[in-house]
């Protein structure tokens, strides 16, 4: 049985901007493109880490949205 959506949900995606400290390049991306995560509960905060679309520096940034789209 294959899935069907019959009404979107209507929640926006989360977009979080980087900076690469290597390159240089900035970039936007989507929780689509993180490759993992690390999540400190104690401290409060979560780190992202995804590639540098122009060098393939893999970098962390703290998971707060630039906005929803």
């Amino acid at each position: 049985m294959a899935i069907k959506i019959i009404k979107e949900s209507g929640q926006k995606k989360a977009i979080y901007f980087k900076h690469c400290n290597r390159c240089g390049c900035e970039f936007e991306f989507s929780m689509e493109d993180v490759k993992s995560t690390f999540d400190d509960q104690r401290e409060g905060y979560v780190v992202l880490y995804v590639p540098c679309p122009h060098c393939g520096d893999t970098t962390g940034v703290e998971k707060k949205p630039i906005r929803y789209e």
